[in-house]
């Protein structure tokens, strides 16, 4: 099983795109652990991927992200096997354009799949599949209904009853 990565360097900086943060993705738990959390998934940029070979014992995962930090864009990788906390390579600060190619190639590299068409994936032998994560998404509390009046007046009137817990027949 090989667990390497290559360097990869570009320092093109000039951070004129857009900014959007969706709730819901959250860095990498080992980035956060590393670097803080002054940084924010950039928009969708974020995959899972796991490749599982049971003949060859491998169970691997793979997470490639966009950070935004300011002005600058940084590519997180993190792979290894599953369970386990793998190893990283923090790949920047970039221009939003070089984060961007930087991310597809990895993620062709890894699926052999276009990032642009990863709603139709293919899975490929030997290379890792796009596991679908669940966003989380910040939900308001549900208001629990006030309960019926009626039905609680019947339990009542059944308890203050002198055959409250008796069998009545009729």
């Amino acid at each position: 099983e090989e667990m390497e990565e290559e360097e990869e360097e570009d320092d093109d900086d000039n951070g004129d795109a857009e900014e959007e943060k969706i709730e819901g993705r959250p860095i990498d738990r080992v980035y956060a652990s590393r670097f803080g959390t002054s940084c924010i998934v950039f928009k969708d940029w974020d995959c899972t991927l796991n490749q599982t070979n049971i003949e060859g014992n491998n169970n691997k995962y793979y997470i490639i992200q966009i950070l935004k930090d300011g002005s600058q864009y940084y590519v997180w990788n993190r792979w290894g096997r599953v369970g386990e906390d793998g190893q990283t390579k923090r790949h920047g600060p970039f221009d939003f354009e070089a984060a961007k190619k930087n991310f597809e190639k990895k993620f062709n590299d890894k699926t052999k799949n276009k990032w642009a068409n990863r709603k139709n994936f293919v899975t490929h032998t030997k290379k890792y599949t796009l596991i679908k994560m669940q966003a989380q998404v910040k939900k308001s509390p549900k208001k629990k209904p006030a309960p019926k009046k009626k039905s609680s007046s019947k339990v009542k009137r059944i308890c203050r009853d002198s055959n409250c817990g008796n069998t009545v027949t009729s």
